[in-house]
């Protein structure tokens, strides 16, 4: 800089000033993601002063923080400007966020079974054990199973059932639930029906008697309960001759509950009056 005076003379002089411009620097981090379509924190910070704004591209927000909240999985861009008058250069901090694949809990309970009585109890432990195989469940992230079982196990072939409820909880879902039912239907109730007492008509053969008493003895009927079987302890008709009764015991058997159920019933003969013959063609 050169400086004139009035009277002429001139003096030159020199001064300077140094300006610095700082290249900006930065860095990104976030959490992971744990669960699919979850979010998470990206912090953006400039490394070489204190002082910066930082602005989600291409559109904001901006904030002097450098925390940008609530971002899904994907590609962003952060620019970093410094504040100060001597930083006028800026950068850009891409940062691509990922996430796991989708791990959802699969949970499959079968439908309701319902089977038929009068099985074997390896039968229905048989069809009970295929039932139980249809549960299933997959998925979820750090998932819990939990089955509840309610009745015995396995029912038993004379009827029941037993119910079970599943559950699974994980991380990055609400708990899912399913429950189904397998049934052994029961039984039809016992129905024994012995024959009416009954007195014969005398004077018949033995033969006759014994065809009547076989005859009385059918009309005993039975039914329900499993794989029924109908006796009874007789000993055959009473004696033509002499006359007299029989009674019998009626018993029906069956696998189920109430496994015997008896009733009892009389058969009569009555007795034949002695006759004599007097000589002269009459009796008494």
């Amino acid at each position: 800089v050169t400086v004139t005076y009035p009277d002429g003379c001139k003096m030159t002089c020199e001064c300077s000033k140094s300006i610095t411009i700082v290249d900006i620097d930065g860095h990104s981090s976030f959490a992971p993601i744990q669960c699919f379509n979850g979010t998470t924190t990206l912090q953006v910070t400039g490394t070489e002063a204190s002082s910066y704004s930082y602005t989600m591209e291409p559109s904001g927000p901006t904030n002097s923080s450098g925390t940008f909240p609530g971002l899904v999985a994907g590609t962003y861009s952060v620019q970093i400007a410094g504040t100060m008058a001597e930083l006028i250069c800026d950068t850009i901090i891409i940062t691509t966020i990922t996430q796991p694949a989708s791990h959802s809990v699969y949970l499959n309970c079968p439908a309701i079974d319902s089977v038929a009585f009068c099985q074997t109890q390896a039968q229905v432990d048989t069809e009970y054990n295929a039932w139980l195989r249809l549960f299933a469940d997959t998925g979820g992230v750090n998932p819990v199973f939990k089955q509840h079982i309610f009745g015995t196990v396995p029912p038993d072939a004379c009827g029941g059932s037993v119910t079970i409820i599943d559950s699974v909880t994980s991380d990055c879902q609400p708990p899912v639930t399913c429950s189904s039912t397998f049934v052994v239907r029961s039984s039809p109730g016992v129905q024994l029906t012995c024959p009416s007492n009954f007195t014969d008509t005398a004077g018949h053969t033995q033969g006759q008697y014994n065809a009547n008493f076989a005859a009385w003895l059918a009309k005993a009927q039975a039914s329900g309960g499993c794989n029924g079987v109908l006796t009874n302890n007789n000993t055959g008709a009473p004696n033509a001759g002499c006359g007299g009764s029989t009674t019998v015991t009626f018993t029906y058997t069956s696998t189920c509950s109430p496994g015997k159920t008896t009733c009892l019933a009389t058969f009569t003969v009555p007795s034949t009056p002695p006759t004599a013959n007097c000589g002269n063609g009459g009796t008494i």
